[in-house]
């Protein structure tokens, strides 16, 4: 077994250093004792990172400094922080470590750096035992020599000026180091300084208005930017009704959503895209049927009796019925809001318009693209209920409680012991199930320089949590553009759309048997789901007293299917009569055959008590 030998010179070296650690802590409390100054409570046995971070918090300033600075150092046990000004706790906290703290700007940022001293050597020919300093400042000197030994190479001093296009200099210009949280502002002239670790570090400068910009260090110590205007969110293109214009341009309230946040989530109409992603505008769903239609309001309710509903505008085409719009075929919607939109479409615009943009094609080679995307739905979380023990114990404890006998007395077989019962029916699991839903979409664009065209062909489905509930929807679209002349142009929009879904019966219409979920919730758990003979379990006595039916049978057995068919169009002939001035008309037509089919089995309830009227 090997032991670790030290020297004899290395032996009394420890052992002067451990007597004049132990000399100065005593030096320092006696001192702390002798002045009677009200002293902070103590940072004991905490690294020096928590004790800046803890500064930082109570006098709600930045305190910067590079990791490997204060990397490995710990606040010894019994050390001291006194109270007072920031900047004499700083000193008397880093000054044992060889560290300086000092103040950047008039926003009290602090930065803690190394400062450039050589370190302590002994002098030739000097002993090693001359090397301990007094006993007031042993512990001070021995951290510093500590911290010299292991302290990263200097810091390197970067300063310079960010200007702006004209050469004028930017104020509160972020200057950090990339990758990192460690930077600075510039002053009121533009002007910044900065410490960096090494010459590969990289520098990012933003600011409002401008584009960032990035510059590597490398051999500099004066490094000058010179940012440009970030021209592109003023240079984008929005619809306002007559045609487009520039955002800069713009003077009215207009909120927008691209095409990215429309495709961000599986939606089935394009109303629900405009769903927390345009300010100002109210979208509330009426229905969470599959394809349930919804509420948008604009900027709040304007009328009580008339109606609130915005005006839509599909390739400036006033229509309705969006669910039969693919919503994979948007490009944009602008929504406008104010008073303006007035002036274009009237008094139909007074509760605001929303204008919806389709994609149109590009000249160029042919692209041909599909998208598409597959999920499922569940129901979130299901109303905790009795069972079917649970329900006989409390339906006897009420009849007890109101001076009669208990019901579940084992005197038949529909009143059986509750001790006898198990978990019996759960309605919720009978009624919900994972619904998938799906979504897809080939198309292709191109074109030349006279001639474009864009041609798509959508298919959407969408199974409801409820059984036999669904939505279904097959949209085909084109969209051509051509050049007849140099100033005349012609478009046609036309999409073809069918439309299919079952509604759920979910609304409770008194004796007509209540909906499926309220029957779920109402129905007693201890009632089988079918009969012996293999029909639905029907019971209307006492234990039924909503007088709901069997839940599976209004589920199997109500259909409710509605069917659209719709060809919408739109023609345009666009004529320029100078450079900046167009004459557009345009045409179009919006043709839509609506039919509902709804059936009610015998099954059922509300089937069997409807009247048989003899011919």
């Amino acid at each position: 077994m090997s032991r670790l030998r030290l020297p004899k010179m290395g032996l009394v070296l420890l052992g002067l250093l451990g007597q004049q650690l132990a000399l100065a802590q005593s030096v320092v409390l006696a001192r702390q004792q002798s002045k009677g100054s009200r002293v902070a409570q103590a940072a004991e046995g905490q690294k020096l990172k928590e004790v800046l971070t803890d500064l930082s918090r109570q006098h709600q300033v930045s305190i910067l400094f590079e990791e490997t600075t204060v990397q490995g150092i710990t606040i010894p046990a019994d050390s001291r922080l006194r109270s007072g000004k920031l900047e004499k706790q700083l000193q008397s906290l880093l000054k044992p470590y060889g560290l300086t703290a000092k103040k950047l700007n008039e926003q009290s940022y602090y930065i803690i750096k190394t400062p450039s001293k050589e370190s302590v050597q002994p002098a030739a020919g000097q002993p090693e035992a001359s090397l301990a300093p007094s006993a007031e400042g042993t512990l001070s000197t021995l951290s510093s020599m500590a911290i010299t030994a292991t302290a990263p190479p200097a810091d390197i001093r970067v300063s310079g000026r960010v200007t702006g296009e004209n050469g004028e200099g930017l104020p509160g210009v972020n200057v950090v180091m990339k990758g990192s949280i460690r930077g600075t502002n510039t002053d009121t002239e533009g002007r910044y300084q900065l410490s960096v670790p090494n010459t590969g570090t990289t520098l990012v400068f933003s600011f409002v208005g401008y584009a960032s910009q990035e510059a590597q260090v490398g051999n500099r110590t004066t490094l000058d930017v010179q940012l440009v205007p970030d021209n592109k969110s003023l240079n984008e293109v929005v619809v306002v009704g007559y045609g487009t214009v520039k955002k800069s341009d713009l003077t009215g309230a207009v909120a927008k959503v691209g095409e990215t946040n429309i495709k961000a989530t599986p939606i089935p109409s394009l109303d629900r895209a405009m769903q927390g992603r345009a300010a100002g505008v109210q979208v509330v769903s009426n229905s969470a049927a599959p394809g349930g239609s919804s509420t948008i309001r604009i900027r709040g309710s304007g009328s009580v009796n008339a109606s609130n509903d915005p005006l839509y505008v599909i390739d400036g085409f006033p229509t309705t019925g969006l669910n039969s719009i693919n919503t994979n075929d948007i490009e944009s919607i602008e929504v406008l809001k104010d008073a303006s939109a007035t002036a274009i479409y009237g008094s139909r615009g007074s509760n605001g318009v929303v204008l919806v943009t389709t994609k149109r094609g590009r000249s160029g080679k042919t692209v041909i693209s599909y998208d598409a995307y597959y999920g499922v739905q569940t129901v979130r979380r299901k109303i905790p209920l009795l069972n079917a023990r649970q329900f006989a114990d409390f339906v006897n404890e009420a009849r007890v409680n109101g001076g009669g006998q208990p019901y579940f007395d084992g005197s038949s077989a529909d009143q059986p012991l509750p001790s006898s019962l198990g978990e019996g029916t759960d309605w919720q699991s009978q009624i919900f199930r994972a619904a998938p839903i799906q979504s897809h979409q080939l198309a292709a664009s191109g074109g030349s320089d006279k001639s474009r065209y864009a041609i798509s062909f959508g298919y959407y489905n969408q199974q409801g949590i409820i059984l036999n509930s669904n939505f279904k929807r097959y949209t085909l679209r084109a969209n051509l553009d051509n050049n007849l002349t140099s100033r005349l142009k012609a478009g046609l929009t036309m999409q073809g759309a069918f439309t299919t879904g079952n509604n759920a019966k979910t609304d409770v219409d008194g004796n007509g048997g209540g909906g499926v979920t309220s029957s779920a919730l109402s129905y007693a758990p201890n009632f089988p789901i079918y009969n012996a003979d293999g029909s639905y379990y029907k019971n209307t006595g006492a234990l039924n007293g909503y007088g709901v039916d069997n839940p599976l049978a209004v589920a199997n057995e109500i259909t409710n299917v509605g069917t659209t068919i719709r060809l919408l169009a739109n023609a345009y002939l666009d004529y320029t009569i100078i450079d900046g001035l167009n004459f557009r008309t345009s045409f179009g037509t919006d043709l839509q055959s609506v039919k509902t089919n709804s059936y009610q089995t015998r099954l059922s309830l509300a089937g069997a008590s409807l009247a048989v009227v003899p011919r």
